[in-house]
């Protein structure tokens, strides 16, 4: 046994609570109030009457009345995600965040150091209850996948460990309904199944692997693989690589394309002047987006290794364009960079549009470290 798969239910919901005493036992969900928005987190009250993470708000109102919308507090979720990262690596060097609340750690060579694998595990749960007040439950197999999903029986058993052998993963996962595995968000991988009449992962199991793929199509190798408890990703900690990152938070949120691109503009400006200040340049420029549903996209994109707002905003620009494809107004817009490198640009014997534009963005520089950033701009690029 390898990997162990920490999960926190309702992480979302289960932090509010542990704030707001009387949404406890309560059905409640984390949600964005616009009524397109979808369900963050559903509490155990929310659950029982049909509510899950990415059921339409309108439509669970309409189920449940009187049920309690609370805003999501991020900055509360990622100190309390931090934290559990915090505890985690300390007992081991390896360990892959999942999302809020959702950790791999890999205990590969620890034997000696953690005989017990249940010892270790409640270990662990009791220096989290001591932090932060919340339930942790466990998955232990040999691969991430196994670990997951063993995690989440945990939870709906209210067992604080679910341990899966080696060789036994398959057998595991045959009672199992086919929404345990990863590919049933996708809605096409759903509507084949329930054609085919697939309730139970023991049912993909006995069908031979090539049937399987020409009868499901998309995603369906990885489906039959999965099906036995195939999974061949290692466990990642995150890269650490040094980028920066300006964000806006529209307040009220707009889809007022003016508006949206000229913010946009200003916050590669200021990406911008930071490169420059350090005299840095960047090769990839990252975007992101949420809606006011709470909805979010985001894109990446290699460039041109470069420094200057135009430039950078060129970039910014054509990405934001393929994101911002939906209806919606938008609340919050973030740009990265990385990928970051000391800039050295290129000596030009004869002046050229490009070497005067540099003298411009140089003197634009040196009066907003003077007077300020927006002391002076450009007119909004096309």
């Amino acid at each position: 046994m390898t990997i162990f798969y920490l999960d926190i239910d309702s992480f979302f919901c289960a932090l509010v609570a542990k704030k707001d005493r009387q949404l406890a036992g309560r059905p409640f969900v984390v949600s964005h109030r616009a009524a397109s928005a979808r369900v963050l987190s559903a509490s155990t009250a929310a659950k029982e009457a049909g509510i899950h993470r990415g059921t339409s708000l309108s439509m669970s109102k309409k189920k449940l009345p009187e049920l309690q919308v609370v805003p999501p507090n991020f900055t509360l979720f990622t100190q309390a995600s931090n934290t559990i990262m915090n505890i985690v690596c300390s007992y081991s060097p390896r360990v892959e965040p999942r999302g809020f609340g959702r950790f791999a750690l890999d205990m590969r060579g620890m034997d000696k150091l953690y005989p017990s694998y249940p010892d270790t595990v409640r270990k662990i749960q009791r220096d989290i209850h001591q932090h932060i007040s919340l339930n942790s439950y466990f998955g232990i197999a040999q691969n991430k996948l196994v670990g997951a999903i063993a995690a989440k029986e945990s939870q709906l058993q209210r067992e604080a460990l679910t341990l899966v052998r080696e060789g036994d993963e398959a057998r595991f996962l045959s009672p199992l309904p086919c929404r345990a595995l990863p590919e049933w968000r996708y809605r096409v991988i759903q509507e084949h199944l329930r054609d085919l009449n697939l309730t139970l992962i023991a049912h993909i199991q006995q069908i031979p692997r090539s049937l399987f793929c020409l009868a499901i199509g998309p995603f369906s190798a990885a489906l039959h693989e999965h099906a036995f408890g195939i999974d061949l990703h290692p466990v990642t900690p995150p890269v650490a690589s040094e980028d920066l990152t300006v964000s806006h938070v529209f307040n009220p949120p707009t889809n007022d394309d003016k508006q949206l691109k000229a913010d946009l503009f200003h916050l590669v400006e200021h990406l911008g002047f930071k490169l420059r200040q350090r005299n840095l340049g960047s090769d990839e420029l990252r975007l992101f987006i949420r809606f006011r549903d709470g909805y979010s996209r985001r894109k990446q994109r290699k460039i041109a290794f470069c420094q200057n707002d135009l430039d950078l905003y060129k970039h910014a620009k054509s990405c934001f364009q393929s994101l911002y494809n939906r209806r919606q107004s938008i609340d919050q817009i973030a740009v990265s960079l990385r990928g970051l490198a000391p800039f050295h640009p290129q000596l030009e014997l004869f002046p050229s549009p490009q070497s005067r534009h540099h003298q411009l963005q140089h003197s634009l520089d040196q009066i907003r470290t003077r007077f300020g950033l927006s002391s002076v701009r450009y007119a909004m690029p096309s």
